[in-house]
């Protein structure tokens, strides 16, 4: 390869790109439909945008309730825990009163001891009680049960609540009514029973109307002959 080939390579390869540029016609393309969809579409990503932030807000929503609920069902928890530890504590307080009141007892004979029957120890148990928000666990540590003398005294006292309230109800109710009302409230008789209107027939109603013509015209006849007497006794 001589010089002058090697000098004028590079003025070749510049004449190619110089014709290649010549050729090539610049011009736009421009993309009709997504154009169309552009200018046409205002309204169409308008509801479109709000559709997304409404369920944006609802998701929101939905994550908000969700932590409410949580937070609820551990203050439950944790009063729930709160008041099982002061029972139990007031439990233990009670046990241990009675086992002192119980040393200072009489004690009795070994056979009597054997007769009488030893109390199981209550074991404490545990009991769940789930609702579709909530879990809460209770731990029963002994069952209280009321004797027949607190039941029959709070029997009473309701029973004695409740007459006094119907009591109150009726000294109410006769203080709205006035002296006058009452008289007439104990006075009243039962009202009579209204007559059924019934439709007369058409001979009934013929009837009827020509007894009232015979009648009118014998109103007239008589009152034509007081007329004719008045005159007559004026003239003499």
């Amino acid at each position: 390869m001589n010089n002058t080939n090697l000098l004028s390579a590079g003025s070749k390869i510049y004449a190619k790109k110089r014709k290649q540029k010549k050729e090539t016609v610049e011009r736009i393309d421009f993309d009709f439909d997504a154009r169309k969809e552009f200018l046409t579409g205002f309204h169409k990503r308008k509801l479109e945008r709000k559709k997304k932030a409404r369920e944006i807000a609802i998701e929101r929503e939905r994550v908000d309730r969700l932590q409410a609920r949580a937070e609820a069902r551990e203050e439950r928890k944790r009063l729930a825990d709160t008041n099982m530890a002061q029972m139990a504590a007031l439990l233990r307080q009670q046990n241990g009163e009675d086992e002192g009141e119980e040393e200072e007892d009489v004690k009795f004979d070994s056979d009597e001891e054997l007769d009488t029957p030893v109390a199981a120890k209550i074991e404490p148990t545990v009991k769940e009680f789930a609702t579709p928000t909530s879990l809460t666990t209770v731990t029963v540590i002994e069952d209280l049960e009321l004797d027949d003398s607190y039941q029959s005294s709070a029997g009473n006292k309701r029973k004695a609540e409740e007459h006094e309230a119907d009591q109150e109800d009726d000294e109410k109710e006769t203080k709205k009514i006035p002296q006058k009302n009452n008289k007439k409230y104990a006075d009243k008789k039962p009202k009579e029973k209204k007559k059924k209107f019934r439709y007369e027939t058409k001979a009934v109603r013929s009837k009827n109307q020509s007894k009232a013509k015979d009648n009118k015209s014998k109103r007239n006849e008589e009152m034509k002959t007081g007329r004719k007497g008045g005159k007559g006794k004026k003239r003499s």
